[in-house]
């Protein structure tokens, strides 16, 4: 076991985040989504966040759908089997915050009859509301609105076809400074049982929806005995990366979901996120995605199927040249977290994935990159559409390549500089 410390700095919010890595040399095989059949090992599988649709999903984005191994939706998408028809092997999981509900929601005029489901304020006895989303806080200590969800959940996924829940929102306390909210210390209530009744949940709801698959929010990490895994949002944010590897490890699923948060929907900042999880990732266990279906690329680069290429990782990360480098058995992935540019100098020329051969070269700050053996063809996306095909350059000649490369988004991916079509749509990939 190896103890690595790395500091991230996202110069945006000037927020700086430890993440304290327990990198483990051993892989382990078979994606447990523990309960309905796994996800092949060493494939790294890719997510959608597809919120905000209610009805069928028409053609382009059942299409779009079919290029992720797990999508996170809404329960009130009416055609999800013809998205398993598509697709067999895909996981859908429908979304419902276990805290939270709106006016807005088809379920309001059954919820609001029940006034001891809601959080009320301390000094004034009122319903307390998220001032940005107007979502009211629900009382997850009340055994009636727990049992509301869970029989909501149990008929959702046996008669639309969703293979499990993602539940949101899963804290282990109430804290006022997480959501925008029209609080003051004063109206926190106390619920001393907040987390306990939490774990109540989930336990009743593994058993009510089994063999259905249960995704946690908040990283809440004492929740994964009840649960198939949690979802790490904000990656590489406040989340370490040794907690990743323990519970993957354990037959848990964990989500990484980057894009999200503070971090700019920027070409540079995917490649970050993706060879962050990279450098621990478990591939048979971790799922990574990239913002949402309303991003600019839709959720989708190339890059998230053509890493399969890199085939298995050959050991743990290691500092080199200033950065974090993990090998792989066609390639190396290297990350500089610091917020200053760092000089890396391979022991030998590997080139990217459109062909080009670098030796040494300018890594900018928090940023990552993704090389593969020149030995290895240049590495074109292994699933149908939406990633465009890429053919491979052929082999360099070594003595005519330049020996040092100062890297940017255009120098380091030129084929990607204007939009790509997915399924009839372009998108602009930076």
């Amino acid at each position: 076991m190896e103890f690595i410390y790395v500091r991230i700095v996202y110069t945006k919010k000037k927020l700086t985040v430890f993440l304290v890595c327990f990198l483990f040399v051993a892989m382990f095989s078979s994606l447990h989504f523990s309960k309905v059949s796994a996800i092949e090992a060493y494939t790294y599988p890719k997510g959608l966040f597809f919120y905000g649709v209610h009805g069928a999903l028409d053609s382009a984005q059942l299409s779009h759908c079919t290029a992720f191994d797990c999508v996170i939706t809404e329960f009130g998408v009416t055609n999800i089997a013809a998205l398993h028809a598509l697709k067999p092997n895909i996981k859908i999981l429908g979304y419902r915050s276990g805290v939270f509900t709106t006016n807005r929601s088809a379920e309001w005029s059954i919820i609001t009859t029940h006034e001891d489901w809601f959080v009320h304020a301390r000094d004034d006895g009122a319903r307390l509301i998220d001032g940005y989303y107007g979502a009211y806080l629900m009382n997850i200590s009340n055994p009636e609105w727990r049992s509301y969800i869970i029989n909501e959940t149990q008929q959702s996924v046996n008669t639309r076809d969703f293979d499990g829940i993602f539940i949101d929102n899963a804290w282990e306390k109430l804290n006022k400074d997480w959501f925008t909210w029209n609080w003051t210390l004063s109206k926190i209530p106390n619920l001393p049982n907040w987390k306990t009744d939490f774990e109540t949940f989930f336990m009743d709801l593994n058993k009510t929806i089994a063999p259905h698959i249960i995704i946690a929010n908040e990283m809440v990490w004492d929740y994964l005995p009840y649960v198939d895994g949690e979802l790490a949002e904000n990656f590489p944010y406040w989340h370490s990366i040794d907690k990743i590897m323990t519970y993957s490890s354990q037959g848990k699923t964990i989500w990484v979901a980057a894009g999200w948060g503070n971090v700019g929907d920027t070409y540079q900042n995917f490649t970050f996120s993706l060879s962050s999880y990279l450098l621990g990732v478990n591939s048979s266990k971790t799922v990574y995605s990239w913002a949402t279906y309303y991003d600019s690329v839709r959720g989708y680069y190339p890059e998230m199927d053509q890493i399969k290429q890199l085939g298995d990782p050959s050991g743990t990360a290691f500092h080199y040249d200033g950065s974090f480098r993990r090998t792989f058995s066609n390639g190396t992935v290297l990350v500089n977290n610091s917020t200053s540019s760092i000089t890396v100098t391979l022991e030998k020329p590997l080139q990217f994935h459109n062909g080009t051969s670098i030796l040494t070269f300018m890594l900018p700050g928090e940023s990552g990159i993704i090389l593969y053996d020149i030995a290895t063809p240049a590495p074109t996306p292994t699933t149908p559409a939406p990633s465009p095909a890429i053919s491979p350059s052929p082999s360099p000649n070594y003595e005519a390549m330049p020996t040092f490369i100062t890297i940017s988004t255009e120098a380091l991916y030129p084929d990607f500089a204007s939009p790509i079509e997915i399924n009839g749509r372009l998108y602009n990939s930076r």
